[in-house]
């Protein structure tokens, strides 16, 4: 049977001997009277259909029930519970109090500074106005689980390998149940959006996808971006690997056809977020925040430098995501199988690297975004392990099917020099030790919430020098400054001094601040002059001062 060309065949593939090239030419058996063409007697139509049907990447249903499992456990251990509330950090908690001033008539961007996209903020809300946010564990779950899904048909696309496919899955939900721990960051809500579009790209470059299929990576990537920003570094890579590869094969036809597919899709999304965003006339505070900020301020807390720097490198390194990056060059050159997405995953890496890295935070959740590009790699990595370990033995080599995946497990340990179970153990271990240490935190900070929410009214306002935003949360009242807490999102100067011009402008009824908090001298000499102490029965570690 002779080859023939892809693009005459919209859908089809190359496999079982077809190799698709742009250079080649199929053989026409005839020409029906209605014009259709047939290829060894067969439509192509037809022909398109199974070559689709046998490229198709499907899910055996006991890795299926393992992603199911796991999405299970960790939607059940979110921060939306609310026994697991108190063991939310400091941007957890101030986004939870975000979305439910907004779902009380307060808007994020413009009455608080907000980082995270449209969307998130809206979902989270949506839950408040339910009523409860344990109406974000099925969100989550389905977040996870598509996730997971996704990542596995990535992978065994990629490998061949259903062991390697397994394990990366698994070590999803471990960095997403330890790393990220509590859920409810921007990035896992993106994230099925992200890894469904490394699928369909994966598959595209293969030649097994259609092209009206970019409907779908166009709405997948507004999706995406309206829930965290920074996966537009993914989209853009993405467009330019896409553009250029059309180019290249000389697809001007189909590119441009992909372009208005591309849009159409993202017109789906975007007229809807932008009917919100217009009528709620937050427009400009949105583009500074989330698109303008996000992607030029680099630091989220403003931690000690050097220091953080080094705990977020030796994270990364010992979270296993990085072997992947370090031993792709083989991937890269020649002919090598999906050399285009490899090309995408590599800079969509290393450029969203630069943000956990010089992020000056102790929070391991900024690894998160590095993640769904990370593991793709690092899974290549480990199948070249494999290999070359079955060279070794040729003499009494084994079926690749037989690799078990706890061996599997153990190479990308060996490989990481047993890192990753020390990265894991402490991620895990930090919410736990900080909720402990937080317990008497806590229960001051729910006496001090209902004694605020007695001694105002609730269009007074209030400001909590503290690291957690639950005060804010228990009270129900607004914070007196877009910088809900002071230590994030006020590395920039004029950040900094935009949250002292208010408090210094004496906007706030309340003010609680933390006991040993280091305040600036500026807010000390109005402190002094225009607050008193309130007193309040049981509180110790904090201040309460009401306006004079």
């Amino acid at each position: 049977m002779s080859p023939y060309n892809k693009d005459n065949i919209p859908g089809s593939g190359s496999y079982q001997g077809y190799h698709r090239s742009p250079h080649q030419s199929h053989t026409h058996d005839k020409q029906s009277e209605k014009g259709e063409v047939t290829i060894q007697g067969r439509t192509k139509e037809s022909t398109s259909y199974q070559i689709e049907k046998k490229t198709k990447i499907s899910l055996p249903c006991k890795h299926k029930a393992h992603i199911l499992i796991l999405s299970l456990i960790l939607s059940a251990c979110s921060i939306s519970v609310p026994c697991f509330t108190d063991f939310s950090n400091n941007i957890q908690s101030q986004n939870l109090y975000i979305a439910k001033m907004f779902a009380n008539g307060s808007l994020p961007y413009s009455d608080f500074f907000a980082t995270g996209g449209f969307f998130y903020y809206f979902l989270i809300s949506l839950a408040f106005r339910l009523g409860s946010t344990l109406w974000l564990i099925p969100i989550q779950f389905l977040t996870y689980y598509l996730s997971g899904s996704y990542l596995y048909k990535v992978v065994m696309h990629m490998t061949n390998k259903k062991e390697i496919a397994t394990l990366i899955s698994i070590i999803f939900f471990l960095i997403n149940g330890t790393l990220g721990f509590g859920g409810l960051y921007p990035i896992q809500f993106a994230m099925p959006f992200v890894l469904g579009a490394i699928f369909f790209l994966t598959r595209y470059f293969a030649g097994h996808s259609r092209d009206e299929a970019f409907i779908l990576y166009g709405f997948a990537g507004a999706a995406g971006a309206l829930f965290e920003a920074r996966t537009l570094i993914f989209w853009v890579l993405s467009l330019v690997t896409i553009f250029v590869y059309n180019l290249v094969n000389k697809h001007f036809a189909r590119g441009f056809y992909q372009v208005l597919c591309i849009i159409f899709g993202n017109i789906l999304v975007l007229y809807l977020c932008l009917y919100f965003i217009l009528n709620l006339q937050i427009t400009s505070d949105y583009i500074n925040q989330v698109l303008v900020y996000n992607f030029t301020q680099l630091a989220v807390e403003k931690n000690n430098f050097l220091l953080t720097l080094a705990y977020q490198g030796f994270a990364v390194i010992g979270s296993g995501l990085l072997i992947g990056v370090v031993t792709i060059g083989n991937h890269l050159l020649g002919d090598a199988k999906d050399k285009s997405i490899k090309w995408v995953l590599i800079l969509s890496f290393i450029f969203t690297l630069v943000y956990s890295l010089f992020s000056q935070s102790f929070g391991l959740y900024s690894i998160l975004t590095i993640v769904p590009y990370g593991l793709v790699l690092t899974a290549l990595s480990l199948d070249d392990a494999i290999k070359k370990r079955a060279e070794r033995t040729s003499h009494r080599r084994r079926n690749d099917n037989q690799i078990c995946t706890l061996k599997v497990f153990g190479i990308f340990l060996s490989r990481n020099y047993f890192l990753p179970i020390v990265v894991f153990a402490f991620a895990f271990a930090i919410p736990i030790i900080m909720f402990l240490f937080d317990l008497g935190n806590n229960a001051e900070r729910s006496s001090v919430a209902n004694y605020l929410a007695k001694n105002t009214k609730k269009d007074e306002t209030i400001y909590v020098y503290d690291s957690s935003a639950k005060i804010y949360l228990k009270s129900n009242r607004k914070s007196a400054s877009p910088f809900v807490l002071p230590d994030l999102n006020t590395a920039k100067s004029s950040h900094q001094k935009a949250l002292l011009d208010t408090l210094v402008q004496d906007s706030a009824q309340y003010l609680v601040v933390q006991q040993d908090t280091q305040l600036p001298s500026e807010f000390k000499s109005t402190l002094s002059k225009n607050y008193k102490k309130a007193p309040v029965k049981g509180v110790e570690r904090y201040t309460i001062y009401v306006l004079k």
